[in-house]
This record gives C-alpha cells, sequence and structure tokens, in this order.
C-alpha cells in the first residue's frame, strides 16, 4: 500500500468481467487505479498479479448466495459458516486483511436467532485468529446486523 496517499480501488468482479483477469488486473492498474478488491476463490491468483501491477488487494468479499442459511437451525448453515471460514483463511494466506460478509440477503422479513449470532461469533473468533477483520456489510437485514452488533 503507498503510504500517505488516498488511493483510488475498484471491484475486480464489477470492472470488465468479460475480460480474462490477467488482462483486466492489467488494465486496472494502467489507467490509474492504486487497489483493487475480489470475491473468494481466486484470492491467490488475483493476490498475485496485482502485486504484479502495483496493485493493492484491499479485500475480499465472501460469498452471500445462502448466507440466510447461518441463521437457521440446519446442517446447511454450519456449511456456510465453515465456507466463510475458508474465506478467512484465503484471506490470512494471501496478507488480505479484511473479508466483507453480508449477514442476511433477501427482503422476507425473518427474526435473527441466537444460533446466527454464535455462528457470527465462531466467524469473528476464526477471523481475529488470523489477523483477518470481518466487515459485516450494511446491506438489507438491518435487524440481524443490529442482533450481531448488540450481541457481540
Amino acid at each position: 500500500m503507498k503510504s500517505g496517499k488516498r488511493q483510488l480501488g475498484i471491484s475486480l468482479e464489477l470492472c470488465m468481467p468479460e475480460i480474462p483477469v490477467r488482462e483486466r488486473i492489467k488494465t486496472i492498474a494502467e489507467v490509474g487505479f492504486d487497489a483493487i478488491f475480489c470475491g473468494s476463490g481466486k484470492v491467490s491468483e488475483v493476490s498475485s498479479l496485482a502485486k504484479e501491477h502495483g496493485l493493492f488487494l484491499q479485500s475480499v468479499h465472501a460469498p452471500f448466495k445462502r448466507i440466510d442459511r447461518m441463521w437457521k437451525d440446519s446442517e446447511e448453515g454450519d456449511d456456510v459458516l465453515s465456507e466463510l471460514c475458508r474465506c478467512v483463511d484465503e484471506c490470512a494466506e494471501n496478507s488480505v486483511n479484511i473479508l466483507v460478509s453480508h449477514v442476511w440477503i433477501g427482503f422476507v422479513p425473518v427474526e435473527p436467532t441466537e444460533l446466527g449470532a454464535e455462528r457470527f461469533s465462531r466467524l469473528l473468533d476464526h477471523a481475529a485468529s488470523r489477523g483477518v477483520t470481518v466487515a459485516l456489510e450494511n446491506t438489507e437485514g438491518e435487524n440481524h446486523l443490529e442482533y450481531i452488533r448488540d450481541r457481540l
């Protein structure tokens, strides 16, 4: 990271998705961006290419399509927690300090649960042990975010 200078970053997923990752990162650097962020699953490749082109990999966004399962008493909720912990590990292994995660997906009002808060607590403990900060995104489901905030 360039110290003392404000940095300009862009989402790797949303910027020119039709272009291969290698070319996209090169182009992002050439037009003057300083940083990128990406989704999980390809952090090692993106981190290497970012360094090659002088870009800072600022954060990784965790998968979110099943995040509502974190709040449900089911094996699938445990699977989602494991997936998020793997994302933390992927960040730690590639010196990325921030993992962004939704706490809920969807607009159907469902009450948050103690089980969901406990799973997020386990995620945050795992992240702390690996030196990664989990940034809980303030999307829909504000009551879920408040629930976590109030308990943790």
